[in-house]
């Protein structure tokens, strides 16, 4: 069975990696890199973009408020049942 070791190179960016696979003793085997889209639409020239994630985000945020209300009242329903 024939091994060869390699050593992997990366570059990981806020939108992109890069890797590079090189001998041990010097020479690339391979390279590459992937771009990832950005995280936002709209016009992003103007400064009117808005990230993908804002809808999840505020949905997110309306269940929490929604629990802790209801936790609260149920905390209070104990507590004036208790007396």
């Amino acid at each position: 069975m024939n091994t060869t070791a390699f050593i992997l190179g990366l570059d990981v960016g806020t939108n992109s990696v890069g890797w590079a696979m090189l001998f041990p003793g010097g020479g690339i085997v391979r390279t590459g890199v992937r771009v990832f889209e950005a995280g936002n639409e709209g016009e992003i020239d103007k400064g009117k973009d808005e990230s993908r994630a804002v809808k999840r985000r505020q949905a997110r945020l309306q269940r929490r408020n929604l629990w802790r209300r209801a936790w609260r009242l149920g905390r209070w329903q104990n507590f004036c049942s208790a007396r």
